[in-house]
């Protein structure tokens, strides 16, 4: 049963939880997102990446995927935009060794006929996006500085994804942004396998649709 488990994206990403805030909203999704202003700061791949952890009946599983490319834009001490671009066919299980880790990973990754589109099918959709549209401060959160509105293109289909986030500026060129752990919901992105929602009869071989997400984004100018 190691291989009908889904990751945080998992964006890794990704949805059970403590410390989260609702994961999406029921606004529509905006086709083009307002001009971001102040300083643009380039993601360093070395010092981000994406934690998820999916959940089963029994147990849980857990990864990281690795950040592509991006950046966000900072005016003053607001988040104005950005874009993270998340390398899913690089997906991770890092709970796992051996051949159960390798089965897991072209499992999620949708390698093998037939079970191409059962989760991300990474030949088809290689990359997820996470688009920032900005922020509002927040106070009394000793987690969080600012609530991050934004959009999570995954498989073709585009959600309105919204996010607590500390910012630290500090000084100099560089910044990071931690998003503490959230949660989203996998179906809303066409992830049905072995879902209660979709499916019946399926005891305890199911899979929770909130997957578990936690973010980690270093940038410099």
């Amino acid at each position: 049963m190691m291989n009908r488990l889904i990751p945080c994206i998992t964006m890794s990403i990704l949805l059970v939880m403590v410390a989260c805030q609702p994961a999406t909203t029921t606004e529509s999704p905006s086709s083009i997102p307002a001009a971001a202003t102040g300083k643009e700061y380039k993601i360093d791949i070395t010092h981000s990446e994406l934690k998820w952890q999916a959940f089963k009946a029994v147990g849980s599983h857990a990864g990281i995927i690795p950040i592509l490319e991006g950046n966000v834009f900072v005016d003053g001490n607001n988040i104005t935009g950005g874009k993270v671009i998340i390398d899913m066919k690089n997906l991770q299980v890092t709970d796992m060794e051996g051949d159960d880790k390798l089965s897991l990973e072209s499992h999620l990754k949708g390698l093998e006929a037939g079970e191409e589109d059962d989760f991300f099918n990474v030949n088809k959709f290689p990359t997820t996006t996470y688009q920032i549209l900005g922020s509002t401060s927040i106070s009394g959160d000793g987690d969080a500085t600012h609530m991050v509105k934004g959009e999570l293109t995954m498989r073709g289909i585009t959600n309105p994804v919204n996010m607590r986030v500390k910012l630290d500026a500090g000084a100099g060129n560089a910044i990071k942004v931690t998003a503490p752990p959230f949660t989203i919901d996998r179906t809303l992105w066409g992830i049905k396998y072995d879902s209660k929602k979709f499916f019946e009869n399926l005891k305890d071989d199911f899979i929770y649709d909130e997957v578990k997400i936690e973010l980690i984004i270093g940038a410099i100018q």
